[in-house]
């Protein structure tokens, strides 16, 4: 039996599915050109790099790293709230 990766399922889910901008002539607009607003905050030297097309660092190899900081400071949000509230109810009783 074949094994299913799911990552590249994803990936080519969301390339297939990509939106098209076009300019005003109808030319499609390529978004190397301009910061579009997910972008905005990112560090600018990696907006720099991916704009003009710079290679990716040999051997770099996304794990996703992001989205394990994010879970990880949801947790920590989600402790945080829950004492603080916890120390609230304490202190009205």
């Amino acid at each position: 039996m074949a094994s299913l990766n799911l990552g590249e399922l994803l990936v080519g889910h969301i390339r297939s599915n990509q939106t098209v901008f076009r300019t005003e002539s109808g030319e499609v607009h390529d978004r190397n050109e301009t910061v579009g607003g997910s972008e905005i905050g990112m560090c600018m030297r990696h907006i720099a790099f991916r704009k003009q097309g710079a290679p990716e660092d040999e051997g770099y190899e996304n794990k996703l790293g992001f989205a394990a900081r994010g879970k990880n400071i949801e947790d920590w949000v989600v402790e945080a709230l829950r004492s603080a509230l916890n120390t609230e109810a304490a202190n009205d009783e």
